[in-house]
């Protein structure tokens, strides 16, 4: 799995498929399937859980939005 990100998809997270955390995020986030992109504000709250589709209809034109919504840059004035 690591080799295949590496080659194809640059440096993503990823749990390894034992880590018991990965079950509570699978259920936090409803992931029946994979691939699936959920996309989080620092929170944990979700933006969307459809980032594959958005990116596939708007392209880069979606991260904008995601950053806008997560307010990450809330306590910057400007």
């Amino acid at each position: 799995m690591l080799d295949f990100m590496r080659e194809l998809h640059g440096a993503w997270l990823a749990l390894p498929f034992h880590d018991p955390y990965r079950h509570e995020l699978r259920t936090r986030y409803h992931i029946m399937a994979i691939p699936r992109l959920v996309i989080v504000k620092p929170s944990g709250d979700v933006i969307t859980d459809k980032g594959r589709k958005q990116i596939r209809e708007r392209g880069l034109a979606c991260f904008q939005n995601w950053v806008e919504a997560a307010d990450i840059f809330q306590n910057f004035s400007g």
